[in-house]
């Protein structure tokens, strides 16, 4: 916002409200840390500061550096302190957090026509190939190109929540009933699942994992954002 006022110009509105809700979600991280009893100590932010001047190549690069960013030094320290609070929050929230979880291996069709879904569901359960006819119909064509293959997948990690739910109520090799997703612009999706294996603890991928503390920690935030009293002086909507 600082290179706005510089040039005189007013902040678009959009931006503004960006900058105040990250201002409220760091008030809300240095309060619950407050809580828990954390805090940061200067050491710890000279010992990153040092670290970082190293990874510059010289006093003069990280200077350079400071400066393109729009940062003084007491300004940076602060960035370093918030910083360093977040990650030992994240690491707190996310504690509890496993390193494997239930999934399952299932492969899909998608269609944008009800009637369709339902002539491939009897034709596969009358015998016909499920990969064979997602190579066919199925509308992702990446999954398509593998047969409809989505691989191993944790009940929150695929993007059709309604999908995912009636894979797991699946036992290997049975084929869900049509599965019909109302889309954000009234449209509708129709899924087709075969389960091929389940298994009840498989550990997650560095990138599943790396989701869930996401998702983990957003949530516990958004939880904070709920229960706190926040009072805006700076109107962001005109």
């Amino acid at each position: 916002e600082q290179a706005y006022l510089d040039l005189g110009d007013t902040p678009p509105v959009d931006y503004r409200d960006v900058v105040l809700n990250s201002l409220i979600e760091r008030a809300l991280i240095v309060q619950a840390a407050n809580a828990q009893g954390i805090s940061v100590t200067a050491e710890a932010v000279d010992a990153r500061l040092v670290e970082m001047r190293a990874g510059a190549d010289g006093e003069a690069n990280f200077a350079a550096w400071l400066e393109a960013n729009q940062y003084t030094e007491e300004e940076f320290r602060d960035a370093l302190a918030m910083e360093i609070i977040t990650a030992q929050m994240l690491d707190q929230v996310t504690a509890d957090v496993p390193y494997a979880v239930e999934q399952v291996h299932a492969r899909y069709i998608q269609v944008d026509d009800g009637a369709l879904a339902a002539s491939l569901r009897e034709q596969i359960v009358g015998g016909s190939d499920f990969a064979l006819l997602a190579q066919q119909y199925s509308l992702d064509q990446v999954a398509a190109q593998a047969g409809g293959d989505l691989g191993y997948f944790a009940r929150w990690s695929l993007q059709v929540p309604e999908v995912a739910e009636a894979a797991f109520a699946l036992q290997p090799d049975e084929i869900s009933d049509v599965i019909a997703v109302t889309n954000a612009d009234g449209s509708q999706t129709f899924y087709l699942v075969q389960v091929i294996e389940k298994e009840a603890q498989r550990p997650l991928t560095a990138n599943m994992r790396y989701d869930l503390l996401k998702q983990t920690f957003e949530a516990w935030l958004t939880t904070q954002w709920e229960q706190a009293s926040i009072t805006r002086f700076v109107e962001i909507n005109g």
